[in-house]
């Protein structure tokens, strides 16, 4: 029960260009928001007997369940393209793609995986029921009183491997994130990114599988922090109860931790790694 949509020649196709492109008969379209045409395989679905999908008979005769599963469809859209946004006609019938998953992640297909996994932040946002949305800050802001205690502490990095060293530069009262030595900017503004709160928060791996790039982070117990807070580092530790709680901070004391109010990075980093201070 499969269905495969296959674009290879339209991959890098511009639809503002060319909005209807057809690859060969026996097709279904695709709209977005123009025209596109692809060709499925071959497919077969048995949906006989009086009750369709609610009766399937087994090998003794009889009914041995009382549903078949819906046809799953593998879908490679043109570069660029969600099939998620896609909407598929046939005729009189129109239909559009529910993913295997809740519809809220895919893979880009034009990137190599792991590091393609697209978050559909607009659709979350839409689906979210706003009259029993409940926001729970795990952390705590104070304009005057935000805890300041520790060294003074102007630049440090965080080095998680050979090739990934983000750190920050304390300036003019907040934190310039870099990368490897030079300024961290946004991808849409190509201004810095700075931020007022620096959390390194310690937590044990292991590995899904035993393969060494799925990381599997714990974030319930309890485990060391290292807090950058207005040009001042101090250590404490963080603890969660269940994956249904707040992650709380604290400082060595058992005080929790109170931040300036602004912008709060918190970077997870693995419990045999540490901080490099002034470097």
């Amino acid at each position: 029960h499969a269905v495969q949509f296959m674009d290879y020649e339209l991959a890098d196709i511009d639809l503002n260009a060319d909005t209807s492109a057809t690859l060969k008969a026996n097709t279904v379209t695709a709209t977005y928001p123009g025209t596109v045409t692809v060709t499925p395989a071959d497919i077969t679905i048995y949906m006989g007997g009086d009750g369709g999908y609610d009766a399937v008979v087994g090998e003794s005769g009889t009914t041995t369940s009382n549903s078949l599963p819906h046809p799953l469809f593998k879908i490679e859209a043109p570069k660029g393209i969600a099939p998620e946004d896609l909407t598929f006609t046939n005729g009189d019938k129109t239909w559009t793609v529910v993913s295997d998953g809740n519809g809220y992640f895919y893979r880009d297909k034009s990137r190599s995986a792991p590091n393609n996994v697209v978050c559909r932040l607009q659709k979350i946002y839409e689906d979210l029921d706003w009259d029993s949305l409940q926001v729970k800050s795990p952390l705590k802001f104070s304009q005057e009183g935000y805890t300041r205690q520790g060294e003074p502490c102007e630049v440090f990095s965080i080095d998680y491997n050979k090739s990934y060293h983000p750190g920050y530069v304390f300036q003019d009262g907040r934190y310039a994130r870099t990368y490897g030595g030079n300024a961290f900017v946004d991808g849409i503004t190509g201004e810095q990114v700075y931020c007022d709160n620096v959390i390194v928060q310690y937590v044990t791996y292991s590995w899904y599988g035993g393969s060494s790039d799925r990381p599997c982070v714990t974030t319930t117990g309890t485990n060391k922090c290292d807090y950058f807070i207005d040009g001042m580092h101090f250590t404490g530790y963080w603890q969660r109860d269940a994956v249904t709680e707040n992650t709380v901070y604290y400082d060595d004391a058992g005080n929790e931790v109170l931040f300036k109010p602004g912008k709060t990075y918190i970077q997870v980093l693995k419990d045999t790694k540490e901080v490099t201070i002034g470097e």
